[in-house]
């Protein structure tokens, strides 16, 4: 959020750009294609703070769900439907951070600049393969709470 008041709010004075990078504070030496985030028109300033914030949204609201799911696991309810439900929106939620790069980068483009033409990286990969298993682990919840209400219902 720092970031983006900075770039927003001070004129970017100390937020640069470069392909596959943003640097905080002075501008680095050496690196090839750096541009002051001030020296961008207001259409490209806005279309990157949406960037921002549509990346780093889901990751928050994984958190937030990650952090209601141990708090219910702690409380007992293992395997409830709700945290069945839980964990499907944190494998959608991974998903959702996974492509909102290429989207945030769309965006960018349409706004009439673009610094990351390699939007897609391993770290995307990273969150669609565990969000991949996050839904299998949601699957296999929902057949354990099917076995304990059939348990529970069994004399």
């Amino acid at each position: 959020m720092t970031v983006l008041v900075l770039g927003l709010a001070c004129g970017g004075a100390f937020l640069w750009l470069a392909p596959g990078a943003a640097y905080l504070g002075v501008a680095p030496e050496g690196v090839a294609g750096l541009v002051p985030f001030g020296a961008l028109p207001w259409p490209t300033r806005l279309a990157y703070a949406a960037t921002f914030v549509l990346t780093q949204a889901p990751l928050l609201l994984v958190l937030v769900d990650l952090r209601r799911l141990l708090r219910d696991f702690a409380g007992g309810a293992t395997f409830a439907a709700s945290q069945a439900n839980r964990l499907r929106r944190i494998a959608l939620w991974l998903v959702a951070a996974a492509l909102a790069p290429g989207l945030g980068q769309a965006l960018v483009a349409v706004a009439g600049h673009g610094v990351d033409r390699a939007w897609f990286h391993l770290s995307s990969v990273h969150a669609l393969v565990f969000a991949a298993l996050v839904a299998v682990l949601a699957a296999l919840l929902r057949v354990g709470a099917a076995v304990e209400r059939d348990r529970d219902g069994f004399v």
